[in-house]
This record gives C-alpha cells, structure tokens and sequence, in this order.
C-alpha cells in the first residue's frame, strides 16, 4: 500500500491514472511536436520523458503526498432516493 506524508493508507489508483494518462499524451503528442519544430526524434522522445517524468512528480505529490481523504462521500440533504423515483412513477 502507499502512505501518504502522515502516514495514513491512500488509494494509488487515481495517481496511477493520471501518470499512465500524461505517459500516453507525451508519448503520442510530444515526439511528433518537438521534431515539427525542428529538433531530431531522439530529442523528442527525451522531451516527452521529461514531460512524463514531470507530470508523475506532480500526480504523485496531489494525490499520495498531500492527500487528506478530499474525496470521502457527504450524504445531500433533501437528495432524490431511489424509492421516491419509483413511487413517482
């Protein structure tokens, strides 16, 4: 399991999303980006690792380190109930 900076469990799943998703954009995007303006693939590819790199050092820091349980349920006064919906109908 992954610990947040206090300790506490966290859930990995949405840091591993958002890294896995900016590996895919970088990597279809980048190389093709950098070398329309002039540079070589090899430059590209290292343009779009740095990217990548990046964007996991960002994800990791929002949601494992500095994840405070932003996303935990809050019960809505007044919400529609499933049974009120069938009664109405």
């Amino acid at each position: 399991m992954v610990h947040n900076s206090d300790g506490v469990t966290v859930d990995p799943v949405p840091f591993l999303v958002v890294s896995c998703l900016g590996f895919a954009v970088s990597f279809a995007v980048g190389p093709l980006y950098v070398m329309e303006l002039g540079a070589s693939l090899p430059v590209g590819l290292g343009v779009a690792s740095a990217t990548t790199a990046a964007v996991a050092v960002v994800a990791y820091h929002r949601y494992v380190w500095t994840d405070t349980d932003c996303c935990s349920l809050v019960p809505v006064p007044g919400a529609v109930t499933g049974t009120q919906l069938q009664q109405s109908v």
